[in-house]
């Protein structure tokens, strides 16, 4: 769950950054929807983080959010910036591939936790695609 983890932190970073700097008319909607959007980027992370402890793993908190950094700095440069839905939805087929990683081998209450952030992933797409339009 380490690249899952980092995958999240980077999302995390990306949506405050573009959160920060989105103008234009749509301005208060995409400011409000990326503000949310970090904030549910960073519970998941913590989740991940928290569910990797509780089952015995040592996670490298640090050197994770030095590869999130990198891994955001890049997404952030991916498309213009009024072009940031494409961005997330590129962020939320990653998570969702790696989602499907992370289940192979996992325990059922693993499964379940991670089925839940595919979910959630399968919604923001949505939401995301008709912002892209």
């Amino acid at each position: 769950m380490h690249n899952l983890a980092t995958l999240f932190r980077a999302a995390q970073l990306t949506a405050h950054e573009k959160h920060n700097t989105v103008q234009g008319p749509t301005f208060f909607e995409d400011h409000e929807f990326l503000g949310d959007l970090y904030g549910t980027y960073e519970t998941a992370y913590d989740g991940i983080i928290e569910r990797m402890i509780g089952l015995g793993e040592s996670p490298d908190i640090s050197g994770g959010n030095i590869k999130a950094a990198d891994l955001a700095k890049w997404l952030c440069d991916l498309e213009p910036l009024d072009k940031w839905p494409k961005i997330f939805l590129e962020v939320e087929a990653r998570i969702q591939k790696e989602v499907d990683e992370c289940c192979k081998g996992a325990s059922s209450g693993t499964i379940n936790f991670l089925q839940g952030l595919a979910d959630e992933s399968e919604q923001r797409t949505y939401k995301l695609g008709q912002r892209a339009k």
